[in-house]
């Protein structure tokens, strides 16, 4: 009898932890080179599903645009305002953030004024402004917007160190989150 219990005892703890695990993490794999340095293409990271808190500046998401599952990290949270160059070929560039330093943008529009407008942007309420971490190969807020919090599925928590050692062929079955590129 008391052999029996340790059983079952051995068997539905390990179960338990994997079900209440599974509830509240779902590995996905990167597809994409937007989140780079950070993210590589091809690393499992873990989503956390319950969202507890708020979202803040910082936070590595995944979204849910259209069907397709997006990973970027939060740049402004709604009230926040952005100060963006636009030039005249459709480009937008974060001042802050931009690879151009402001003193190149500043130049440009000096020489050129026509093409380039300076645009303030503030984030409504409910919405989060995401970027790729590989600013010259993302798709992100600068081409879409600002995205609702609802189309946030969850944070990333941990990079794959924990899942690294996992069979290929489960690896190559979970589901493909994408570091989306410009067109």
């Amino acid at each position: 009898m008391r052999k029996r219990w340790k059983i079952w005892v051995g068997i539905a703890i390990p179960t338990l932890f994997l079900v209440v695990v599974g509830l509240a993490y779902r590995p996905v794999v990167v597809n994409g080179s937007s989140m780079l340095p950070t993210l590589r293409p091809r690393q499992v990271v873990l989503m956390d599903r319950h969202r507890d808190e708020g979202l803040h500046r910082g936070d590595v998401v995944v979204l849910d645009f259209g069907g397709e599952m997006l990973i970027k990290r939060v740049y402004a949270i709604g009230g926040d305002s952005l100060e963006m160059a636009q030039m005249a070929n459709g480009a937008q560039h974060l001042i802050a953030t931009s690879h151009l330093t402001p003193a190149q943008i500043w130049r440009h529009a000096l020489a050129r004024p026509w093409e380039v407008r300076i645009v303030r942007v503030t984030v409504p309420s409910g919405y989060v402004y995401v970027l790729g971490d590989n600013l010259g190969a993302s798709a992100d807020s600068r081409e879409f917007g600002p995205v609702p919090e609802s189309w946030v599925m969850g944070r990333v928590v941990k990079p794959d160190e924990a899942l690294r050692h996992l069979p290929k062929r489960l690896r190559t079955s979970l589901p493909r989150v994408y570091a989306r590129e410009p067109r």
